[in-house]
């Protein structure tokens, strides 16, 4: 499926963004700037609506992982790089033991988890990036598999991990009881994902391949509470939650390469 987007809506969206954090206590000249900036970009897109739309392909996840595996670990990605230092501190808690990184994609937490100790299984159902994991992560073992439907036995896991996937589905139940089923009586689960409140402000897996298409991987938006329910319905108990903020780098860093 094709997209026609207009980038219009995206830097209005923006925008009011700002103006609604700075309301009702902001700086008062700061928001009159603003709403003087909206007005000029509402004169430009009048003038030359054609010139702020760009085509973008929703070919489904397995196709858009698929192609996405060519730059995955080459291209910038400020979410990755905010996730890591809390997975890292999170991780790092626990005893080495039998792990799981469901999702595995290209290695990332496969590598953090091995390199904590661990014998890790690395499961991905996308076979491009799985093998970029095989080079990657010499030490782990991989499987083609479904988040849905993990193939490995019950209570085989002493720690299950899943980073940055769960958005990607539409329901979360079948997911999370696969991860609490694996696990082993008194192990643990560690989910990372795309925050609610992101993925409601148009967050979605935007890249761009080595031929210029722009594709994206979509993501759903499942509020806190969807997770809360969820994971008590698969039988696990919150310990833990963090919700990392992004700095100015992360701002600054962002590219355009979708």
């Amino acid at each position: 499926m094709k997209h026609e987007l207009r980038l219009d809506r995206l830097h209005l969206g923006m925008y009011g963004l700002a103006l609604l954090r700075g309301w009702p206590f902001g700086d008062p000249e700061e928001a009159a700037a603003i709403v003087e900036r909206v007005r000029a970009l509402c004169v430009e897109f009048d003038a030359d609506p054609m010139g702020t739309t760009i085509e973008m392909d929703d070919p489904g996840i397995a196709a858009a992982y698929a192609a996405w595996s060519k730059r995955y670990d080459s291209m910038p990605n400020g979410l990755i790089d905010t996730e890591r230092s809390s997975m890292e501190g999170i991780l790092s808690a626990f005893p080495s033991g039998d792990a799981l990184d469901a999702g595995c994609g290209t290695g990332r937490l496969t590598s953090l988890l091995s390199r904590g100790g661990n014998r890790v299984v690395g499961i991905d159902a996308s076979p491009e990036m799985l093998a970029l994991a095989v080079k990657k992560v010499a030490a782990a073992t991989f499987a083609l598999g479904d988040l849905q439907a993990l193939p490995l036995r019950d209570g085989s896991i002493d720690l299950a991990v899943s980073g940055l996937s769960l958005a990607h589905l539409d329901d979360l139940l079948p997911p999370v009881s696969e991860l609490a089923r694996v696990v082993r009586p008194g192990g643990h689960v560690v989910v990372s994902d795309v925050h609610p409140i992101a993925v409601a402000t148009g967050a979605q897996a935007f890249f761009r391949t080595e031929e210029g298409r722009r594709i994206v991987a979509r993501n759903n938006l499942h509020w806190p509470s969807s997770y809360v329910r969820t994971f008590g319905a698969a039988g696990l108990e919150i310990e833990r939650m963090e919700e990392p903020l992004v700095g100015r780098a992360f701002v600054d860093d962002i590219s355009d390469e979708a």
